[in-house]
């Protein structure tokens, strides 16, 4: 988008990785979610949501969220599979991650995300929504006093419903997120 179009919005609102994010403004916040809790209600979403490809499709042919978790197809693994750490350090698009795969260890790209994440101007976590208002209209001059809610399953089990052996298989697949989370919630309560 050329400059002068994108001069014409006081906001943009999306779930886009950090490199597009930082090219479009400095003013760059985030709201990260615990790991666990975005994996299932990502599972129930796609059940409820129509679609005829990607993720809505395999999540309805899955049996049960078990056998979800175990699915090793592109549309699962892009948008669950450590998502949060690739969307902060880069981009958490497929094309993104298979040109830098190989060039990033575990750690470097969690170091990475880390560093991205310091870089912006408000970090929150969904846990705290409070304090995280407080941040942003402190940061910017507004005055927003709450966040609507959409998209809300009322069918998905709450995390503390999820059965530990799910959580372990949830575990192998955000564990870098995890990582990521723990550091958010450091930074969000500063």
């Amino acid at each position: 988008m050329p400059d002068e179009e994108l001069e014409k919005y006081g906001f943009i609102s999306a779930h886009i990785g950090y490199d597009l994010a930082k090219s479009l403004s400095d003013n760059v916040f985030t709201v990260l979610r615990n790991p666990f809790d975005r994996v299932v209600s990502l599972y129930y979403y796609w059940r409820s949501v129509e679609g005829d490809r990607g993720g809505p499709v395999i999540a309805k042919e899955s049996r049960n969220f078990e056998e979800f978790l175990e699915v090793k197809k592109a549309p699962v693994i892009v948008d669950i599979f450590n998502a949060q750490t690739w969307q902060l350090a880069h981009g958490h698009e497929g094309y993104t991650r298979k040109k830098l795969r190989g060039a990033y260890t575990e750690d470097q790209l969690l170091q990475k995300a880390k560093e991205n994440l310091e870089q912006l101007s408000v970090v929150g976590v969904q846990d705290n929504l409070g304090l995280f208002l407080q941040r942003i209209n402190q940061k910017f001059g507004w005055n927003v006093n709450e966040i609507l809610e959409s998209n809300r399953n009322k069918e998905r089990p709450k995390i503390d419903d999820v059965p530990v052996r799910t959580k372990r298989k949830i575990y192998d697949l955000v564990y870098l997120d995890l990582e990521l989370y723990f550091f958010a919630q450091k930074l969000a309560d500063y």
